[in-house]
Formats: structure tokens, sequence, C-alpha cells
């Protein structure tokens, strides 16, 4: 499982983009379509202008499950999104069902990092509040600057602690999608699978979040310049038309990002997905 396999940056994503090229269309109205009903909704309930402090509490309850529900609808076409593209032969139909019955492995999934989280807050706020305290009360400065000083280091060593648990369970949505291992084995064969191969996906981890800043600052562009339109024309809505041409931005890079990373699985794992055409079969396993 943790057998070590040379690839470079510009492998995976020259492979997530075969990934991404063989069902595009597809992938992203899987993508696009959760936020965007969302948008549709929250519209709906308050007029594309309501501001949020002049809602209603009935307005605020059904916002709140719209949250709920899009978040499992959320995470049903995420699972959908990469179940269609490591088999691009698979039905779109079928893809969606496949991803509602693993739905479970997901939601488990989810409620363990929220669970986790809690606890690392609990933990943070219990170590660091001494400190704080020492901050708020001390006369000193001596007091002050090695208050200070720790909770550098506790941020310092809470920071690496995540990024490091980032990079060795990034494999670990994809097992749970892809294959039948149970969840905490699916969760201990992420990190074999990564081990050897930590600095190669720690740069992928890197560019990635490079390009997303990259189409962070294009669409928000896009979005004032939308802006400064709907104020002059339309500026009741300027809000809601600005929540939406983010949407496509946020979905592109969701989409490119999920893509990189099924990319990745495929090529530590050494496994062929099922690509819809022999030419993007070919440039996907041209390095392998």
């Amino acid at each position: 499982m943790n057998e070590h396999v040379s690839f470079s940056i510009s492998d995976i994503l020259r492979r997530g983009m075969a990934l991404l090229r063989g069902r595009i269309k597809w992938l992203f109205v899987l993508t696009v379509s959760v936020p965007f009903l969302h948008w549709l909704g929250q519209g709906i309930l308050t007029g594309f202008s309501t501001a949020a402090g002049e809602m209603t509490l009935s307005q605020g309850m059904c916002l709140l499950a719209m949250g709920v529900l899009g978040g499992l609808l959320g995470l049903v076409t995420l699972t959908a999104t990469v179940l269609s593209a490591a088999d691009q032969t698979l039905p779109a139909k079928q893809s969606l069902i496949l991803a509602v019955k693993r739905l479970p492995r997901l939601l488990l999934m989810s409620v363990c990092f929220l669970l986790i989280s809690l606890l690392i807050s609990i933990v943070v706020i219990a170590a660091a509040w001494p400190m704080i305290s020492v901050l708020v009360n001390s006369s000193e400065t001596t007091g002050f600057l090695a208050a200070l000083f720790g909770l550098a280091v506790l941020f310092i060593v809470l920071m690496a602690a995540l990024f490091v648990s980032y990079v060795y369970f990034v494999m670990f949505p994809y097992l749970l999608i892809l294959t039948d291992q149970p969840f905490f084995d699916a969760l201990k064969n992420s990190c074999s699978l990564i081990r050897g191969h930590f600095w190669p996906t720690l740069g992928v981890e890197v560019v990635l979040g490079l390009i997303s800043v990259g189409i962070f600052v294009i669409g928000t562009l896009l979005s004032c310049l939308i802006a400064l339109l709907c104020m002059f024309l339309v500026p009741q809505w300027g809000s809601a038309v600005t929540s939406l041409a983010m949407i496509p931005f946020v979905a592109a890079n969701t989409l490119f990002t999920q893509m990189t990373f099924l990319a990745l699985y495929f090529t530590i794992t050494q496994q062929m997905p099922k690509l819809n055409t022999s030419s993007l079969d070919g440039e996907f396993s041209q390095t392998l």
C-alpha cells in the first residue's frame, strides 16, 4: 500500500486535467448545482434584496434548514463527481445512486472531523487561557512578552500539526468513495499511501492553493465590477447578483482541486481510471 511512486507536480496537474476533460459538462453541472440552488432558494426566500438583519425568525429557520440540506446535497454531488470522473463509462443516474449509497460513510467522516475540530479547539483554548490571562492582566513587560511568545509558539505548532494532518489524510475521502474499505482502515491507508510521498503531495497542495488564490482574485474582481454596475442599474439586487457571479469560480476551483487529488490517488495507487476516449487514456497513462 505504501510502495514509492515517482511523480512530478506537473504530472498530477496534467492527469487531473485529463480527468476533467473526459466529462467536463456533467462534472461542472454537478459541482455548480448545489451552490446555485442554495443561492436561488435564499434569493426567493429573501426577495433577492433583504438584508440579513431584516430577516424574520421563520426566514432564519428556513435558511438554516437550507444550509443543512445543502450540506447533504453537497456531499452527494462531491461523491458523484469523484465516481463520474473515476469511471467515465458510468451513467450519470447511476453515479448519483451510488453517491447516495456512500452518503453515510461521508457523513461519518464529516462528523468525526467536526468532533476532532471541537476537541482541538477545547485543548487549544485550555492551553492558551493562562497565557491570555497573563497578557490581559500582567503589568510587567517580561510576563507580557513571555505570554505573547508562548501564544506564538502554540499557534505555530498547531498550524504545523493541522497542515501535516491534512497532507496525510488527503486520500481519505477518495478511499471512502472509491473502495469498500472500513472507515478506520481507510483512515490508516490514507497515511500509508502518503508515507514516502509527503513532499510531492505537499507540493501539489501548495500549487493548488496558489491556483485557488488566483481564481478567487479573478472572481472577486469580476464580482466587484458587477457590483458597480448593479449600483446604477438594480441596486437592490447588487448583493444577490454579485454572489451569483462568484458561483462559477468557486465551482471551477472545487472541481479542479477534486480532479487533481483524484489524479494523485490514481497515481500513488498505480491504478487507471476508466476514461471515455483512448486519447485521454493514453494521456493519463503516459508517465505512469
